[in-house]
């Protein structure tokens, strides 16, 4: 290379830079990023206006049960298992033990997943108003939610093929709302679509894993194994979709299902737009599990690196959502909507908050060791964002939801930095880091 070159140059670190896998794995993830964040922004106009405020808060009633329930069988292996392939990445006989036992986990609680549908079905006045067909829907979106084995890929940094399927999915989901949702009547057949599209990828990716890794059917005792070991994360994951996710489906109790579109809609474009983030902290997350193991001082620097980052942008983003909250709920959600403009201001102060947490909690507390401490703070932040939802909903409405959020957000923000900052853990902090990782 002729260093004489400064163009040439560029190109060859460019090109060098390139070819690491971390760099390669972010890329990937940076594809998946934007076709959750594009592709909702594509669909909410259309299906807010071919179904109305009503039908549309239904589907968002059923899709945010549909994520409880992909939260069952998902188990927080997302977490543990991720963790586990990425600190046994080199050994394939501890790699194919690992994903034998996580897929024998998940066959039982899908089996508990469907009971909990059935119930839902019976119990719920929303799901029996829907149609069997929205039922269906529901069950089969959460199930495949589920299933998906990108834990796996995740762990080995191998994301590029997953990324690519996940995003060919979601394009076709896309493609046959557009073709096929034509009034409020096609409203259970979104569920019904996204499911299929998710279903693909899954069928894809599952049978990609079972070839690389020779897994097989697994044993009682091994699944048994798996679900203690990945409790804690289940919990912690539960715990977040409380004050998160389950806000929708906390409005559709309590009041009418237009409400759960005034809220479910904003909170759509909130998430969306927040995925900008999700790269950073998904590539993050197997790289610090293996630092923190192997070489503290430089995960220290690179938690620090990435909270300076998602903070940054997730403060431009939550800027961009509160103050053109107006245009951005005229442009995507259109006429009938006037009472998401309140609760999408609020949503957009919750981005950087909520940016900070994924890193300083999940990403840097987890591989520490510092797991159930996490999941204490996250418990009483999620017991607050319920409670306030009860006293505040029957007179906010759908804006009293999303300050719920934002509080339940700072809460933890706050508690989780003091803690660090008390126990000589806080990446920010001038004192050396302990030699090693401090367990709850």
């Amino acid at each position: 290379m002729n260093i004489q070159n400064p163009p040439a140059a560029m190109f060859h670190r460019i090109a060098r830079l390139c070819r690491e896998r971390l760099v390669q794995n972010a890329l990937a993830l940076y594809g998946v990023m934007f076709a959750n964040a594009l592709l909702p922004l594509v669909l909410i106009p259309y299906v807010a206006r071919v179904l109305g405020p009503g039908p549309w808060g239904r589907v968002l009633f059923a899709q945010t049960a549909a994520i409880w329930l992909g939260l069952l069988v998902e188990y927080g292996f997302t977490y543990s298992a991720t963790r586990e392939v990425a600190r046994h990445a080199d050994d394939p006989e501890k790699v194919r033990q690992i994903v034998t036992e996580v897929m024998a986990g998940r066959m039982g609680l899908c089996l508990l997943a469907i009971l909990f549908a059935l119930v839902l079905w019976w119990s719920v006045p929303e799901f029996r108003a829907g149609g069997h067909i929205l039922m269906v829907g529901t069950c089969w979106l959460g199930l495949a939610q589920g299933l998906s084995p990108l834990w796996y890929f995740q762990g080995m940094e191998r994301m590029r093929l997953p990324a690519v399927l996940e995003v060919a999915c979601r394009v076709l989901y896309v493609v046959a709302v557009f073709i096929w949702v034509r009034s409020p009547a096609d409203a259970p057949m979104v569920l019904v679509y996204q499911a299929a599209g998710l279903s693909c990828s899954l069928l894809i990716t599952l049978a990609i894993m079972y070839r690389q890794t020779g897994a097989g059917l697994g044993t009682l005792s091994g699944a048994w194994r798996s679900l203690r070991e990945a409790w804690r994360f289940f919990l912690f994951a539960a715990l977040v979709n409380v004050y998160t996710r389950a806000n929708s489906f906390f409005l559709g109790l309590l009041a009418a299902p237009a409400a759960v579109s005034f809220y479910g809609g904003p909170e759509r474009m909130m998430r969306g737009i927040l995925s900008l983030t999700g790269p950073v902290n998904q590539v993050l997350y197997p790289r610090l599990a293996w630092l923190v193991k192997h070489d503290l001082p430089a995960a220290r620097t690179t938690v620090r690196q990435g909270t300076l980052l998602v903070a940054v942008v997730g403060t431009g983003l939550g800027l961009v959502l509160t103050l053109g909250a107006d245009w951005w709920v005229w442009w995507l959600l259109g006429p009938g909507y006037d009472a998401a403009v309140p609760v999408l201001r609020v949503l957009g102060l919750v981005c950087p908050l909520a940016a900070v947490n994924s890193v300083m909690g999940i990403r840097w507390m987890f591989p520490l060791g510092l797991d159930r401490t996490y999941n204490r703070i996250v418990m009483v932040g999620a017991a607050l964002n319920v409670g306030l939802v009860f006293l505040l909903v029957p007179t906010l409405q759908a804006e009293g939801a999303a300050w719920a959020v934002l509080a339940a957000e700072g809460f933890i923000a706050l508690t989780a930095f003091i803690l660090l900052w008390r126990q000589g853990l806080n990446p920010f902090q001038k004192s050396q880091l302990p030699e090693a990782p401090v367990a709850s």
